[in-house]
């Protein structure tokens, strides 16, 4: 079932797949060097090398929902969802192997509408999936476009965070285990009572009365108090009776109180990791075992022969060690020039008439205190926060950060320079140059260093992208 592409040079049945998590390259002549989605060195099947050794399994699971599976289990595993409503089919999560058998049982069912996915662990061969279906769109969040490897015109990215694919079928955007994680709620699932499918935002594990919220599976993470309220709170307006979960499980009774009790559980806070998203590491011989793929043809995957696993690679980076808090650093900057006023006072001399002076210092005040709000709100929607003293829990790359990597602290140097101007002093103005260099040096590049540390090529990506200041 080869395809091609204006945008691909060679057969997509070459295009390279990381069989740890089971994300499709663009073709090339030779694999990447790395996965971005993983971060390690691993073999690189194609489509074409799996035939033969690979089916999908698809299985009932209850009126209207069908689950896929593929045999022997490759990469993570997951299962795919067929979702058969009146209004439009709908799948929900794609695996990595494509065949005719499948495509041709799902067109029988009606074909689908649209394709969704949770979140980038298993974006998988997407592509191939929305082609072979007859160029279904694919809907992601803008939020998760750095983990997008394989560029395509299906792919259709939607700011919203609550979306209707079909009628009665809404995604509702979550964030924690990646910015724009979701899951998806059928009104008419569960006999009419609602069915959510939560993909690993809401994990399902053996026992059906608890449900984990976790950051990262691999190195078994669990998401901070904040994350977990974020999420509860997203699903809350939209009632469910019933819950499936990426892997096969499912929670039949009280799915709705099963999640509202794990909620009130305690959570740790926030732990930060080099890579958010990395493998786990285990050293057995000198190799670099991958647990995402234990069951891979072949065997566990490892790192080439004689490769020593360099724990180095994977700092743990827990906060960027800013030298203090930015507010603070302004706010120490704007005293010093005002108690130097006191002390030897210097006015500014403005050409421009005392009222129109003040009026530009109020705009710079209100301007920078508008631009602040509007960053802070990005970064909650998010799912992160803006205090560099703790972890950063998800890359902002939209609102003000679209324009500028540091939209807070332009926003602070403009309330500084605003305040400035309303008391008319010349020594904060005086100070200003050496603030900034202050802030550069010590928040701003070492946070630079922090987000490339945690985030790696998607931050490098947004940096080429985005100025770091206007």
């Amino acid at each position: 079932m080869a395809t091609t592409s204006a945008t691909d040079p060679h057969p997509a049945t070459e295009a390279s797949i990381c069989v740890t998590c089971g994300t499709q390259y663009p073709a090339s002549e030779a694999p990447p060097a790395a996965c971005p989605i993983c971060e390690d060195d691993r073999q690189w099947p194609t489509l074409a090398a799996m035939r033969g050794h690979y089916h999908n399994r698809v299985d009932p699971i209850e009126p209207g929902v069908t689950g896929i599976t593929t045999e022997p289990a490759f990469a993570i595993g997951q299962q795919a969802f067929l979702i058969e409503t009146p209004g439009g089919n709908v799948l929900w999560e794609t695996l990595t192997y494509v065949d005719e058998t499948t495509v041709a049982e799902i067109q029988r069912r009606g074909g689908v509408a649209a394709i969704a996915i949770s979140h980038p662990h298993y974006y998988a061969t997407m592509v191939e999936w929305s082609r072979a279906l007859g160029g279904v769109p694919i809907d992601l969040h803008e939020t998760n476009r750095p983990w997008v490897m394989r560029p395509d015109p299906a792919v259709r990215y939607v700011a919203e965070d609550t979306r209707e694919l079909v009628p009665g079928v809404t995604v509702l955007r979550c964030g924690g285990h990646f910015p724009g994680a979701s899951v998806l709620r059928w009104a008419g699932g569960a006999d009419g009572q609602g069915l959510l499918v939560s993909g690993d935002t809401i994990q399902v594990v053996a026992d059906p009365r608890r449900v984990p919220f976790m950051d990262s599976y691999p190195n078994q993470i669990p998401l901070d108090p904040a994350s977990v309220r974020r999420i509860v709170a997203a699903v809350a307006p939209y009632p469910f009776a019933r819950r499936s979960g990426a892997c096969g499980r499912h929670v039949l009774p009280d799915a709705e109180a099963a999640v509202r009790r794990s909620a009130a559980l305690p959570h740790p806070p926030p732990v930060a990791r080099g890579q958010r998203h990395g493998v786990g590491f285990s050293r057995r011989r000198g190799a670099r075992a991958l647990p995402h793929n234990p069951r891979a043809p072949g065997g566990p995957v490892r790192s080439l022969p004689g490769e020593e696993a360099r724990m180095d690679d994977y700092q743990m980076h827990e906060v960027p060690g800013v030298i203090a808090p930015p507010p603070l650093v302004y706010a120490a900057g704007l005293g010093l020039g005002l108690l130097l006023d006191r002390a030897r006072p210097a006015a500014l001399r403005p050409a421009l008439p005392r009222p129109v002076w003040r009026l530009t210092g109020a705009a710079f005040v209100a301007g920078g205190l508008g631009l602040g709000g509007w960053a802070i709100r990005t970064m909650q929607r998010a799912g992160t926060g803006p205090d560099p003293r703790h972890p950063a829990t998800a890359l902002v790359v939209d609102g003000p950060f679209r324009y500028s990597r540091n939209p807070i602290y332009a926003a602070m140097t403009a309330v500084y320079l605003g305040l400035t101007l309303l008391r008319q002093t010349l020594w904060p103005l005086l100070l200003l140059p050496a603030l900034l260099v202050l802030i550069q040096r010590g928040v701003v590049e070492r946070e630079e260093r922090y987000l490339l540390a945690r985030f790696g090529e998607a931050y490098r990506a947004y940096q080429a992208r985005v100025r770091r200041w206007l």
